[in-house]
């Protein structure tokens, strides 16, 4: 099967992943910053649908120690990519200069150059094409996924109508569908 060489979903309103890193980067200065009301109303758009993730691990994060950026843990590849030049899901830097400099030895030593090794500028590399992305899984079976809707217009009501009750087609239609949706699943 062909696929594309790029993620069709490395956009930030079409994966929550891709909108986590590019929005945690632009906080570090990695990359240019979302505008504050964009990025919360899509982080709000992303939290309310299934595709989020529950829990926190599973959530892409940047680890820092000394206030300098050390593990890129769980990014997308398409924005590791756009940041660091690598497809990659978790990036590690060198704990050190000492360690930086003995790796750099041996970089050296066994003739690697700089422009074509990560190993110049990482101490570990997690290498990642999207398609094992395990939210561009979850994406390419249903890629608009269903909002859960707390506040959703009831299907049916008691206002005026025929014999006192009212019946939303609409909601019917819409909630019909989801539940299909989820049998299918």
């Amino acid at each position: 099967m062909a696929v594309s060489p790029r993620c069709p979903f490395a956009s930030v309103h079409r994966c929550p992943r891709y909108f986590q890193g590019v929005s945690l980067l632009g906080e570090e200065g990695g990359l240019s910053r979302l505008d504050p009301q964009l990025d919360r109303d899509i982080g709000e758009k992303w939290e309310a649908t299934d595709v989020w993730p529950a829990a926190w691990h599973e959530h892409t994060g940047i680890s820092s120690s000394d206030e300098r950026p050390f593990l890129y843990r769980d990014f997308c590849p398409e924005v590791a990519e756009q940041a660091f030049g690598l497809f990659a899901s978790t990036l590690i830097r060198y704990s050190d200069d000492t360690d930086k400099q003995s790796a750099h030895e041996w970089l050296t030593l066994n003739g690697k150059t700089a422009h074509k090794d990560w190993r110049w500028h990482w101490y570990s590399v997690s290498e990642m094409h999207y398609t094992n992305c395990p939210v561009f899984s979850l994406l390419s079976v249903d890629p608009t996924p269903l909002k859960i809707d707390e506040h959703s217009d009831p299907v049916f009501t008691m206002k005026p109508g025929f014999f006192g009750l009212s019946i939303d087609l609409k909601q019917l239609w819409i909630r019909g569908t989801r539940w299909w949706r989820s049998r299918r699943d």
